[in-house]
């Protein structure tokens, strides 16, 4: 059986990781190549004594959730999720740095898409996967969502993708979280590192809250709550990783893992339950929840500071101008994720 040797997105972001593995999945599924995957493990950091560390999402100075949350720890993504023929996958911890002249090579799978025929509207400048099938496969740089890159999604390459999912127990817990909370808007507001990127003020945040339909409370995600965006807004939030601690830290507790990625999937998750939702551009964090409610609603792909653009094509990123081809890839979730 041929492979397809693909390392797993590097570096950092844990749902840039998932839709990283989405992509590695849905090649197996077209092709029926065995997969091959570099990079499955985060590396020890003498910061934490050696432990393998959460390099994809911490927030390491917003530490106000005191001992409830282990920091510093973080399992293999292979012990989070599970998706098709995973039991047939070959798994090297290492990243591979030097190309093999036995395989066919690919050093930045965004700058390509798959179809079964030349698609210049769906392509926008990429190039059509074409490899040797005569060689093995070799993949790196492997960010991006299965929306743009598979064109004409097939039922089975719909239901491969759609089996890249987390553990039972999170969708679990996270679904007893939102019945709790009741209807509510959701949004998912990313300071951090993405200040140099987006420069969200009170006003904004305002505006993009004013953008949700109905007048249900508002429950958000963020990874700096005691930010003056926040706390001089015109809205009233609920905070909901403080809510998660004070109402359901019991049940967190019972999970495998008890750290901070952890937590942070269970707060994307509860946000999939929203009626309405922003989030942040630029976040696949936000595009995970996005393509989520696309499943079950049309509520749209809303974004604090920035504005819907007009489709001039047959895709709904033809026409969004504000990134270059390749960023396109991750700065945003599409309509075309719907399966």
């Amino acid at each position: 059986m041929k492979k397809i040797f693909f390392q797993l997105y590097n570096p950092c972001g844990l749902f840039n990781q998932i839709t990283s593995i989405e992509l590695g999945v849905g090649l197996s599924e077209i092709t029926g190549r065995q997969l091959v995957w570099h990079n499955i493990n985060n590396p020890p950091n003498p910061k934490f004594n050696g432990k393998r560390v959460a390099i994809y999402s911490a927030n390491y100075e917003y530490n106000d959730r005191g001992k409830k949350i282990e920091l510093g720890v973080f399992p293999k993504i292979t012990e989070l999720m599970n998706w098709k023929n995973k039991e047939d996958n070959v798994f090297i911890d290492d990243i591979v740095n030097v190309f093999s002249y036995d395989t066919d090579n690919i050093e930045n799978l965004m700058r390509y898409y798959y179809s079964d025929k030349e698609n210049l509207e769906f392509s926008e400048g990429r190039s059509l996967l074409s490899l040797d099938n005569e060689k093995d496969w070799d993949i790196r740089k492997t960010l991006g969502y299965y929306s743009r890159f598979f064109d004409n999604r097939s039922k089975e390459l719909n239901n491969a993708i759609s089996s890249v999912r987390f553990k039972d127990e999170y969708y679990e817990i996270s679904e007893r979280i939102a019945k709790s909370i009741g209807d509510f808007n959701g949004a998912h507001l990313r300071l951090a590192d993405h200040k140099p990127m987006i420069n969200t003020t009170a006003e904004s945040f305002n505006q993009g809250l004013s953008k949700m339909s109905g007048s249900l409370p508002i429950v958000l995600s963020t990874d700096e709550p005691h930010s003056s965006v926040i706390k001089n807004s015109d809205y009233r939030v609920l905070l909901l990783d403080r809510y998660i601690l004070n109402n359901f830290y019991e049940d967190f507790k019972t999970l495998p893992f008890r750290e901070e990625v952890s937590f942070g999937i269970i707060n994307n998750l509860v946000m999939h339950h929203s009626k309405d939702f922003i989030g942040t551009p630029g976040s696949t964090y936000t595009g995970y929840i996005h393509r989520n409610l696309n499943q079950k609603s049309n509520i749209g792909f809303k974004l604090f500071c920035e504005e819907e653009h007009e489709k001039t094509g047959s895709y709904s990123w033809n026409g969004y101008n504000n990134k270059d081809t390749f960023t396109k890839q991750w700065w945003r979730e599409w309509e075309e994720s719907k399966i």
